[in-house]
């Protein structure tokens, strides 16, 4: 049973992005607002280490989203495999 296992995946994310901007009070109450959403190709890597049953797994994922600098999410978990 190997000690570290390293993995990469691909697929799609689907997104929604609403928003406004402007005063609520003084009219207009919305000067500015947008709704957008789709999908996309997402993407993530990582590695994962384990000593008997007991591992930690470090990941890092990408999506993309249209009219923002993207999403990045790195993730760090502790697990028990009881079987």
């Amino acid at each position: 049973m190997p000690f570290l296992d390293v993995f990469g995946k691909a697929g799609l994310s689907r997104w929604k992005l609403n928003g406004s901007a402007g005063s609520t009070v003084s009219p207009p109450p919305g000067f500015f607002a947008f709704s957008d959403q789709g999908t996309e190709f997402a993407w993530g890597a990582g590695a994962q280490a384990h000593i008997g049953n007991i591992g930690g797994r470090l990941e890092y994922e990408r999506f993309r989203i249209p009219n923002t600098d993207d999403a990045r999410v790195f993730s760090l978990s502790v697990f028990l495999n009881l079987f």
